[in-house]
């Protein structure tokens, strides 16, 4: 049996599944597989990739704290935060063929130093939002310190911080984009905080606060 582990829709009519055998999801540090699985033509016809393997290193199951997200047929990532807590492993994986071959290019460990470029080990990371085949972002949050807000220009090969008006303890989901310019970003901050983009993402500015408890 198979367990469905990420779903990324390309478009209407592409779709890109990422699968693990049922035994992964049992909470034991091990090995598990995953493959991808992609349409192009509405679900008539699905093509297998080449199974890769991802290490679990803190017992979570496969599908906790992970994203897959592809901004065209070809160029795909998946996001894979074994915990959603501080000091949690994080890897993001690569694909530049639709899935069908992927390659790890940023890791952060649980503990002890980041390489060069890479997310940092402290703070916890909410998820992860492309804008086309080379910039993206990580938001998250850091106690007592500035949120975790990273971009990269390169396709996730290397990360840096990327300043924004929010303050000590401020908690960012990653943003979301209805075109190439515009896009909007919550947060939390004691209350419900948003913010918007007019320029692709290179600065953001802050709303009025919502009059919410909570925002989706």
């Amino acid at each position: 049996p198979k367990a469905i582990v990420e779903v990324a829709w390309v478009s209407a009519e592409s779709a890109r599944i990422l699968a693990t055998s049922s035994g992964a999801l049992n909470y034991v540090e091990q090995k598990y597989t995953l493959t991808t699985w992609m349409t192009d033509d509405g679900g008539a016809t699905w093509t297998e990739g080449r199974p890769f393997t991802v290490l679990l290193e803190t017992g979570q199951d496969p599908d906790t704290n992970s994203d897959l997200q592809f901004v065209d047929p070809l160029h795909g990532w998946f996001f894979d935060n074994q915990d959603a807590t501080v000091g949690g492993p994080l890897l993001i994986l690569r694909t530049v063929d639709g899935g069908i071959h992927w390659a790890t290019i940023s890791t952060t460990p649980a503990k002890g130093t980041a390489p060069p470029g890479a997310l940092p080990v402290s703070c916890a990371k909410n998820g992860m939002t492309f804008i086309n085949s080379t910039t993206g972002w990580v938001a998250g949050g850091c106690i007592n310190a500035p949120p975790l807000l990273y971009v990269t220009h390169d396709g996730g090969l290397t990360w840096s911080p990327q300043a924004i008006d929010c303050g000590a303890n401020c908690y960012l989901d990653p943003p979301h984009f209805t075109s190439a310019l515009d896009g909007h970003m919550t947060g939390q901050l004691g209350v419900e905080l948003l913010f918007v983009t007019t320029d692709g993402g290179k600065t953001w500015r802050a709303r009025p606060n919502p009059p919410a408890t909570s925002l989706d």
